[in-house]
């Protein structure tokens, strides 16, 4: 990150790194890239917590799972290209891990010299072409330590291009986040639910789940209700059984599944 004046305190903690990343999302107006080194958990945990602190941008995520050598390819062809704001993109690192072999010298002797992964030649020979023609998206790229050290060394003008790396770790105080998230989600889902908006009631259902995945009975049932409301009968049933099998003794969840099953007779 960029470096603070003499007369500012830096907050290193995890909740003061996230405050300045925001800052650098904030005012950042068109094309950027930035750099956050985190844990998967804690990028899933970013991508889900940003939206609510930025609401006045558009937000995406490309979740990359297999190796790629284009990404201005896979960008240029979203639909929703022309309205981003941001574009969290996770999953580059499987890009790099074949190429990183023993070699020369330096941290660990694990960055061969001769050997360039081809997605960070594309990057380095392509990033006007992202500036000009992607004008619009700033580019989040969540990547663990060994990547970001490897795109520093092996697409060092495209990483210059950066507003620097934003360090994440994991903390007690992620898991309390998490919690006010889950509580908000199954909130504002409930409140949809009132106004019979279903759809848009199970999309924060299933954030809550993903929020809390090993306590969220209650989430589970809601989205159940949701389903039931929609006579999607099957899926509300599965859902209710998601519910009893986290917490069962749960009574709602049994109460909701019997009249789910009778419903689908």
């Amino acid at each position: 990150m960029s470096q603070p004046s003499a007369t500012q305190k830096l907050d290193t903690s995890p909740e003061g790194v996230y405050r300045a990343l925001l800052r650098c999302l904030k005012r950042t107006k068109g094309f950027g890239i930035v750099f956050v080194q985190c844990s998967p958990a804690k990028g899933t945990e970013l991508i889900y917590r940003v939206p609510y602190d930025l609401s006045e941008k558009k937000i995406a995520v490309l979740e990359l799972t297999e190796p790629i050598d284009n990404l201005y390819n896979i960008v240029a062809n979203r639909d929703d290209r022309n309205d981003l704001n941001i574009l969290f993109i996770q999953g580059l690192e499987k890009s790099l891990e074949p190429y990183i072999k023993p070699g020369y010298g330096g941290d660990g002797d694990y960055y061969i010299l001769d050997t360039v992964p081809p997605i960070l030649s594309h990057l380095n020979q392509r990033r006007e072409i992202f500036r000009d023609r992607l004008s619009n998206i700033c580019f989040v790229f969540i990547l663990p330590l060994f990547a970001i050290k490897y795109i520093i060394r092996r697409a060092p003008d495209f990483f210059d291009w950066g507003s620097g790396v934003f360090e994440l770790s994991n903390s007690n105080k992620s898991r309390i986040i998490n919690g006010y998230l889950y509580r908000d989600n199954i909130v504002l889902g409930n409140l949809l639910q009132d106004k019979s908006r279903y759809e848009e009631a199970i999309k924060r259902y299933e954030v809550a789940i993903r929020l809390k995945p090993d306590s969220s009975w209650k989430a589970w049932n809601f989205l159940g209700v949701a389903l039931l409301q929609l006579g999607r009968y099957e899926e509300s049933i599965a859902s209710f059984d998601k519910a009893l099998k986290i917490k069962p003794d749960y009574q709602d969840a049994k109460t909701n599944r019997d009249i789910a099953l009778k419903e689908l007779n």
